[in-house]
């Protein structure tokens, strides 16, 4: 007499080894064994903040069951959550979809930074800060032109097409903010030749306080009280309303 399956050949069977129909039944216990797999990817896969790619989800995780994959990422995602503190972002900005892993730990002082990450936090922390005030406040949906932030930062010895002997690699570091989507860079309406903004991309928006962007830029210039800079101080407040931060 043959004896049944182990279920983690069941699984194997059914979502890699040989086609199954998408209309065949997936059981719960499957969509949480296909859930902590996708966890595991998608950690493994965080390590240097690059978007996952819904598709490479589905060839590597979900397979020949993609119909569920939406299932999956969305308990692989309640996963990331509660384990890990870890929340899973959808880039709507992009088509495919792709998602960010975003820490929602509020306290990382312990966790150590090497010199050259802690350089490109620092140059990450200007340039956002710069958006933030030219913005008004409005950093969610508006840019600055690209060749003003380039003078703001030459203003300050930064020149984005020199090797600094702080920073490095200027422009290397920029195309790495806009890889792991701290900027976005956007094609301004109706310019020929065609001009750019940088924007805060959607793990800025997230990761980033913008009270404490506030108090940075309070700081450099010398003033006391974030209050003073009336428009923005008003989106900061307003946004922390709107998220239910006091």
């Amino acid at each position: 007499m043959s004896k049944s399956q182990p279920s983690s050949q069941r699984l194997s069977q059914g979502s890699q080894g040989t086609p199954r129909s998408q209309s065949q039944y997936v059981g719960t216990g499957e969509i949480k064994e296909l859930a902590r797999t996708a966890v595991r990817y998608m950690l493994m896969n965080d390590f240097d903040k690059v978007p996952i790619k819904h598709s490479d989800i589905v060839r590597n995780v979900t397979k020949n069951i993609s119909k569920n994959t939406g299932q999956v990422i969305q308990l692989a995602g309640k996963m990331l959550k509660d384990v890990y503190g870890i929340k899973l972002v959808e880039d709507h900005s992009k088509n495919p979809k792709q998602y960010l892993l975003i820490n929602n730990m509020k306290f990382q002082e312990h966790i150590a930074l090497s010199p050259t990450t802690q350089a490109e936090m620092t140059l990450l922390t200007i340039i956002l800060t710069i958006l933030f005030m030219q913005t008004n406040g409005r950093w969610r949906d508006c840019g600055v032109e690209q060749s003003k932030i380039h003078g703001f930062l030459q203003l300050l010895d930064i020149d984005p097409t020199e090797i600094h002997d702080h920073f490095g690699d200027v422009k290397k570091v920029l195309e790495l903010f806009k890889t792991q989507k701290y900027l976005d860079v956007v094609r301004i309406d109706n310019t020929d030749p065609p001009k750019y903004e940088y924007r805060w991309g959607v793990r800025a928006i997230e990761e980033v306080c913008p009270r404490e962007t506030l108090k940075f830029a309070t700081e450099i210039y010398g003033r006391d009280k974030i209050e003073s800079w009336a428009a923005q101080y008003k989106a900061v407040v307003e946004f922390e309303a709107l998220r239910g931060q006091s």
